[in-house]
């Protein structure tokens, strides 16, 4: 009898432990990314209202713009950086919030750049640019926000 017991609380000890656990992290990252989706996708949203194209728009089109889509870029990281990831995810998290807080010095830097009528350092940001979104489209994918990969 008291091996059947011990079998059982066994068996019923594993289930209970390890069923319940992939189930509340996968909830949370999934929670967590939903947040971060919409904030992504309402950013994504507003930066494609606010068209730019360093290498064809004036100055003062670049400067305009610039300024506009800095204050997208940091009202997006600003509310992504008040959102708590699950535990399991805190490391992909920081790299997550990291990039997103590289693309805001990205914009800030263009509208600098405009201010300051510099046109080589606008032209020269646009590859630094597209190497932050490849390394975002990682580390959202990763957190479940997909819309926070999209330019």
């Amino acid at each position: 009898m008291g091996e059947k017991r011990g079998v059982s609380g066994a068996e019923e000890g594993t289930v209970k432990s390890s069923a319940p656990q992939p189930v509340r992290h996968a909830r949370a990252k999934s929670e967590s990314g939903a947040q971060a989706d919409a904030i992504c996708l309402r950013r994504h949203q507003e930066l494609v209202a606010t068209p730019l194209d360093p290498k064809t728009a004036g100055i003062s089109e670049i400067l305009v713009a610039s300024a506009r889509r800095a204050a997208i870029e940091r009202r997006a990281a600003d509310e992504l950086g008040r959102l708590t990831p699950p535990p399991g995810l805190a490391r992909d998290w920081r790299r997550f919030l990291s990039y997103n807080r590289a693309q805001l010095r990205a914009a800030l830097k263009l509208r600098n750049e405009a201010r300051a009528d510099d046109i080589d350092g606008i032209r020269s940001g646009s590859s630094a640019a597209a190497n932050l979104e490849f390394h975002l489209l990682a580390f959202a994918s990763r957190v479940g926000a997909s819309h926070c990969a999209s330019p």
